[in-house]
């Protein structure tokens, strides 16, 4: 339990730390994933 939190955490602290060109793409992979099922 506690051990997915700080996973989850450690996301956060990496998504902020990316710039919003990275996070442009990762929505725009995400995207992808759903069109693919």
């Amino acid at each position: 339990m506690w051990e997915e939190e700080s996973r989850i955490a450690e996301r956060d602290v990496a998504w902020k730390k990316m710039t919003g060109e990275e996070k442009m793409k990762v929505k725009g992979l995400k995207k992808n994933r759903l069109k693919k099922r």
